[in-house]
């Protein structure tokens, strides 16, 4: 099983009171999950760093860090089941367009083995996640640095299914989606954000949402 261990969260409670756009996890079929796991990202908070600091450069190769501007609510981070759907999507909010970030567009998904035990056994790059995961190469693309890079499909959403496998390994993922900030005098640029959770793959159990 994929268990994602963990992200770092920040709470704003007057962020909370309109729903905010969010990232959304959908597992199909599952026997734990009975809704879709949902990211809420806190866009007013984001807005009002990105104009009173600096975050970074924000460009796709040196994505902004969007950890402490996601909340996860009442969910945990979800236990990936062998043989089965994964859907990512990013889900906006009507009322962001009133903000200065607009235009929120999902990048790609992207998968790393950063296991210990991967890298001492031996650290094999090129088609290791042939064993694990089922994708089309349409939209998946495995690099010689190990990396598996999920693009969104025609219709804006990054799909990947888990083989029927039990494996016991730490692999990292970050979701990468862009926004258009408005700043003064009508200059406006795209900026890229990333969320980067940790997956433990694991023959164990888990736990999920009720």
């Amino acid at each position: 099983m994929l268990n994602i261990l963990g992200c770092s969260i920040i709470l704003i409670g007057n962020y909370l009171k309109t729903r905010p756009m969010y990232i959304k996890i959908k597992l199909k079929p599952t026997k734990i999950y009975s809704k879709p796991i949902i990211f809420p990202i806190l866009l007013p908070a984001l807005q009002e760093a990105m104009t009173e600091c600096y975050l970074g450069i924000g460009t796709p190769y040196e994505p902004i860090a969007i950890d402490n501007f996601v909340t996860i609510g009442n969910y945990v981070f979800p236990v990936l089941e062998p043989d089965s759907h994964i859907t990512i999507s990013l889900e906006p909010n009507s009322d962001d367009d009133k903000g200065m970030l607009k235009d929120p567009k999902l990048v790609c998904c992207m998968v790393k083995n950063v296991g210990k035990a991967f890298t001492d056994k031996n650290c094999k790059l090129q088609g290791y996640w042939d064993d694990i995961f089922d994708y089309k190469k349409e939209w998946v693309q495995n690099t010689p640095d190990g990396t598996l890079y999920i693009a969104p499909d025609k219709k804006k959403k990054c799909k990947i299914s888990t083989k029927d496998v039990q494996l016991d390994d730490n692999v990292s993922y970050s979701i990468m989606f862009s926004m258009v900030l408005k700043e003064k005098k009508n200059k406006q640029r795209r900026y890229y954000f990333v969320l980067d959770p940790l997956v433990k793959i694991s023959s164990g159990g888990g736990t999920g949402t009720p």
